[in-house]
């Protein structure tokens, strides 16, 4: 089955950029949405959405319904929709929690399909304004599935629109997912503004901010975030974020225990074990899973260089995944990390550019 028709719920950060990427796409795909009547007058004056649907409700006459709104309002709607769903229509969700959704599919009859989405990437900004159609590029999107057996067409149909938005996808049932993602995306989430606050304080709220550098921005980024989207995951997610903070807080108490008796073998330990299991962090592509094969290029800062490096591997049918620039020192030099799909493809990569007179390398 071919899916024809979106709709989309909550044309935010998440699903203004799902319909900028399939209008990129495939502008065969008829794509309706809900949300704030301002919002969607600019993304139908954009010809970015086709249809503006004036209640949520008639989202369930497309193949297909991303509900892209906070997980408490698409758990509500989730609810009203999935029963009155037509048979071999689909409703999925982007919300960094599943199993309450799964709950409720579990629970509800319905001749629709229910996929748990979530899309391991964003921004620290929110908004239709902020959308993005390269969002999902290179981008881990988890789908939860139902295991029934008359839906396998869907899922696939379902696969297929997803890999459109430029995402690798992998699988995970959805109590394995809320675990994961109490550690790696809702805990680090509450540290980044309790860091922000907790250093606002010890500089007395003064503009002693300005002095900050790379590591503490790295480290507060996503301080910036929206709190609506946040409340609704810290309470349907409670027990899995306590289970991550209790075991950090034994660690933070420890920091503090050894820091105080100046135990420096302590430290020694903890950042050497710190470092190896960072650095099994894949450094490519977005979120922490399916990682790409990285080389690294040293070219001089001189017009053409770029083009001369993307022009070799065009030549050699060579795709780029993902590329970014390490640093520069201006008229000298640059290093750039530039992504593949494969290690052959990156290992071919090294040869074609080290002949091409580029000082080249493969990230192990």
């Amino acid at each position: 089955m071919k899916i024809n028709k979106v709709s989309i719920i909550g044309l935010g950060l998440i699903g203004g950029s799902i319909a900028k990427r399939l209008k990129l796409k495939n502008y065969n795909i008829h794509i309706s949405a809900y949300d704030d009547e301002n919002i969607l007058s600019l993304a139908y004056k954009e010809k970015i959405i086709d249809k503006i649907l004036s209640n949520y409700f008639e989202a369930i006459d497309s193949d297909c319904c991303f509900l892209c709104a906070p997980a408490d309002i698409s758990l509500k709607f989730f609810e009203e929709m999935y029963p009155k769903l037509k048979k071999n229509s689909i409703i999925t969700d982007v919300c960094g929690i599943k199993t309450p959704f799964a709950a409720k599919a579990k629970k509800l009859k319905s001749d629709g399909c229910y996929i748990g989405g979530h899309p391991m990437t964003g921004k620290e900004r929110s908004g239709y304004k902020y959308s993005d159609p390269y969002l999902f590029e290179n981008a881990t999107y988890i789908l939860a599935p139902n295991q029934n057996k008359y839906h396998y067409e869907l899922y696939e149909s379902f696969y297929d629109l997803i890999t459109l938005l430029g995402a690798r996808i992998k699988f995970l049932d959805p109590e394995t997912h809320d675990e994961i993602v109490a550690a790696i995306s809702h805990l680090p989430q509450l540290l980044a503004s309790t860091l922000t606050v907790s250093t606002a304080v010890f500089f007395n709220n003064s503009n002693s901010f300005e002095y900050a550098g790379g590591g503490f921005k790295d480290m507060t980024r996503i301080a910036s975030s929206d709190y609506n989207i946040w409340e609704p995951i810290f309470k349907f997610n409670k027990n899995n974020i306590l289970k991550a903070l209790n075991i950090f807080k034994e660690h933070l108490l420890l920091v503090e225990k050894n820091l105080s008796n100046e135990n420096n073998n302590f430290f020694s330990d903890l950042f050497l074990k710190a470092k190896n299991f960072r650095d099994k962090i894949p450094k490519t592509g977005k979120g922490f899973l399916n990682p790409l094969s990285d080389i690294i290029i040293s070219a001089k800062d001189e017009p053409g260089t770029l083009f001369n490096i993307f022009y070799e591997l065009y030549r050699s049918n060579l795709d780029i995944k993902d590329i970014e620039l390490l640093k520069i020192r201006e008229k000298i030099d640059g290093v750039f990390r530039i992504s593949f799909l494969t290690k052959e493809e990156a290992e071919k990569a090294v040869e074609v550019l080290n002949k091409a007179g580029f000082e080249t390398k493969l990230l192990s």
